[in-house]
């Protein structure tokens, strides 16, 4: 016989399951229990298990696409959000650019090149050092020059003894392995080889800086809002600046001017010229440059320009300096375009001495004021 209960085989009319326990009524020792049945029992169990298991390897499998899936989303998301913080990354730099000295915005500058730059009573003035100071503004930066010499300024910004350099400065692809150019800022006209060009100026700003991202946004928008139309109004900037005079070549003979004996000229103003870096081709005598006699002079007097080359660098004109020009008197509203040196230069950098003097408008034609310009010719 078998046990009702746990299916064991006992014998036969055993009253008590020697297995489990159980006590066997004499109603179920006559109950035939075969073993098929118990193996189908068993069988059952073992089909449920496998039933259980496969579901257990089909939720595996389901879990794995499903974490394939979330995963695929997940690195989706990441792509997307990087390429977002990409951008926000660009914004963060552009507002948090590295500077040589918090808080203010170090500028080279020559000085020597009028109305862009100039120095007067000490203190860098013109059209750059204004649109520099409007930008640092922007930037919530005060700003501190450093004057340099020409020739110096993107290598003072590679260097890293500056974090911009301006001076009428006209993009050059050569410059680009060294410093970054910014958008143009202004455009002017340029007398070059005795043609009038448009020339871009940019300013040179340290590689690898978000300083140039925000430079370059401030420059569109002073481009917009007037800022530097209102500069180039200031310092009489205009396209049409160099053709407003005539040619020194067209002026009037001396005798053919209706000049007076002898005019009063006590407290009448007089306007001169700064003239900054001079451009220069090597190896020729003539050369290409805007010597001018404002209008405003007009009846009030005639102005010269003599170029020396400083020999003994001491900014001041002496017998050992070589006098490299001198200009004829030139009428108001004309200007010297091209002129011819004593002599052929080689390619360099020569510091010179540019004296300019104003001569009265008469016939004794006395001299009223002079001043001495210390700057650079650079030979390309």
């Amino acid at each position: 016989m078998w046990c009702p209960k746990c299916g064991k085989q006992l014998t036969e009319n055993s009253t008590v399951c020697s297995y489990c326990g159980y006590q066997i009524a004499p109603q179920e020792q006559s109950k035939v229990v075969t073993p098929s049945s118990a193996k189908k029992s068993k069988k059952g169990v073992a089909l449920i298990a496998v039933l259980v298991a496969l579901v257990l390897i089909l939720l595996s499998v389901l879990g794995v696409f499903v974490a394939d899936k979330l995963n695929g989303n997940k690195e989706n998301t990441t792509t997307t959000t990087q390429e977002i913080t990409t951008s926000s990354t660009n914004e963060h730099i552009a507002n948090n650019f590295k500077l040589i000295e918090d808080g203010v915005l170090t500028v080279a500058i020559s000085g020597n090149f009028h109305p862009f730059a100039y120095i007067e009573n000490d203190n860098v003035i013109g059209f750059d050092a204004d649109i520099v100071t409007a930008i640092a503004k922007k930037l919530d930066l005060d700003v501190k020059f450093v004057v340099v010499e020409y020739s110096k300024l993107i290598q003072t910004v590679s260097a890293g003894n500056a974090d911009i350099a301006i001076n009428a400065l006209v993009s050059n692809e050569s410059h680009k392995s060294s410093v970054d150019l910014t958008n143009t800022y202004v455009s002017v006209e340029a007398l070059s080889d005795g043609e009038f060009k448009l020339e871009e100026y940019v300013i040179a700003v340290r590689k690898s800086n978000g300083l140039l991202i925000a430079i370059n946004n401030i420059i569109e928008q002073f481009k917009e809002d007037g800022t530097v139309a209102g500069l180039k109004a200031k310092y009489n900037i205009f396209e049409d600046y160099y053709t407003n005079y005539e040619d020194f070549e067209n002026q009037p003979d001396f005798e053919d001017l209706d000049l007076v004996e002898n005019g009063e000229f006590v407290g009448k103003s007089i306007h001169i010229n700064t003239i900054g870096v001079l451009r220069f081709k090597a190896n020729q005598k003539k050369q290409y440059a805007f010597l001018t006699n404002s209008k405003e002079n007009e009846n009030v007097c005639f102005l010269k320009y003599t170029f020396y080359i400083d020999t003994n660098e001491n900014g001041e004109i002496d017998e050992g300096d070589e006098l490299l020009y001198a200009s004829d008197l030139i009428c108001p509203g004309y200007a010297v375009k091209s002129f011819s040196l004593n002599r052929k230069l080689e390619q360099g950098e020569y510091n010179v001495i540019i004296l300019e003097q104003a001569y009265s408008y008469d016939k004794q034609v006395v001299l009223l004021f002079e001043q001495a310009i210390t700057t650079q010719i650079i030979v390309e």
